[in-house]
């Protein structure tokens, strides 16, 4: 949680997570039925960046961090901006109790290949999901662990698309599909710039 918090007050000052949130939320918003009255997760929210470009699209969308700091910086917009349907909450899909089944879209945005449980967070999100409720997570493709400067920082070297279709499934998804939402160029630490591309897997309950 520390790693995040250190991050929230800059985070937005990346130009290319920026573009990265855009893109994603361009592939969610053609991949998924929203409705002026669905009820939205965006887990791992960060500063909201994927959060405010769904907004529009949403009855009410609540932004789930479980870094105080980052949940700070949405309030702010929030505040700033004035919407009155975002909503933000404290909690971590590893180790709190349950929410209510009461979401018709639970999305997220590069934050699976920081969770060790794979599957159980799956598992989790689906029993929070309304019968017939969707689910959209983008996140990295297999790589070879030099995406973060940090190795520490993530728990999974991005994710192959057959296994994570698997996770998937074994919650009880159907129709799951994959499209590419982005490819984000950066260097390694030895000075080598890298294609990594970000999928974009949506399923329905």
């Amino acid at each position: 949680m520390n790693y995040f918090n250190e991050l929230a007050a800059d985070f937005d000052r990346e130009p290319k997570r920026i573009e990265l949130a855009s893109e994603v939320g361009d592939a969610m918003i053609e991949n998924l039925r929203f409705s002026p009255g669905c009820q939205v997760m965006d887990y791992g929210a960060g500063t909201g960046l994927l959060t405010f470009k769904l907004q529009p699209h949403a009855g009410t969308i609540t932004a789930v961090d479980s870094s105080e700091q980052m949940l700070d910086v949405i309030a702010a917009k929030i505040a700033r901006v004035q919407v009155h349907n975002v909503q933000t909450l404290k909690w971590n899909v590893e180790s709190d109790a349950l929410l209510p089944a009461s979401f018709d879209i639970i999305v997220g945005s590069m934050v699976l290949h920081h969770i060790e449980n794979t599957q159980g967070a799956m598992d989790r999100f689906a029993m929070m999901l309304k019968d017939g409720g969707q689910i959209a997570f983008a996140d990295l493709d297999a790589e070879e662990g030099d995406f973060h400067s940090d190795a520490t920082a993530a728990a999974h070297r991005g994710f192959d698309r057959d296994e994570f279709a698997a996770h998937l499934r074994m919650a009880g998804f159907r129709n799951v599909r994959f499209s590419t939402a982005s490819v984000v160029r950066k260097p390694t630490s030895s000075g080598v710039e890298k294609e990594y591309p970000v999928f974009l897997a949506a399923a329905e309950k």
